[in-house]
């Protein structure tokens, strides 16, 4: 019995709480999954004020987060994070990971440091890096393009200096051409 109610609150979580386009519950959609690289339990917070949380146990394989009741346990739900942008917070009252995609964002909490730069690390792989300006100093600019300028920057921890492509998504949305070929490959 005890699992039963255990289970319509994970359901209510996975229907009601959460973005439906990022956290799936529809296992049918899951894709092909052919490598497991971590495993580890989070909190995820199921309303926005926080006062909500179940614990679950987070696989990443390949590109998908797969959300399960535990190890070895049934898949509840998946998040497809591939393209999403990743923010790794360590300050004391904030541990988590935040994955944002389409203007929705999921985040995994834990108090395990070792734990979220883990999943950063693995993570940082298939999702786009968003935390450039904390890391890197903007020197100046070296060239423009129709969509993008490319900067001279400089690594604040080690002092390295690289060049940078900084895209403006805004432009080539509005670009006809960049138009036809997104709808195209939707």
């Amino acid at each position: 019995m005890a699992e039963r109610s255990n289970q319509q609150s994970t359901d209510s979580v996975f229907t009601d709480m959460m973005n439906p386009k990022f956290v799936q519950k529809e296992l049918k959609l899951l894709p092909e999954l052919k490598q497991q690289f971590i495993g580890d339990w989070f909190v995820l917070y199921t309303t926005k004020d926080k006062k909500s949380e179940i614990r679950v146990y987070c696989e990443l394989w390949d590109n998908v987060i797969l959300i399960k009741e535990g190890p070895n346990k049934k898949t509840m739900g998946f998040m497809e994070v591939s393209y999403s942008r990743l923010k790794l917070s360590l300050s004391i009252e904030d541990r988590k990971l935040r994955l944002i995609k389409n203007k929705k964002y999921e985040e995994l909490w834990t108090d395990d440091e070792a734990i979220l730069n883990k999943w950063y690390d693995k993570l940082a792989r298939v999702c786009i890096y968003s935390n450039f300006r904390a890391d890197y100093d903007i020197l100046t600019l070296l060239g423009k393009g129709n969509f993008a300028k490319v900067y001279l920057v400089e690594d604040r921890a080690t002092h390295k200096k690289y060049s940078a492509k900084i895209f403006d998504k805004q432009l080539i949305k509005e670009d006809e051409f960049e138009k036809v070929c997104l709808e195209y490959y939707r």
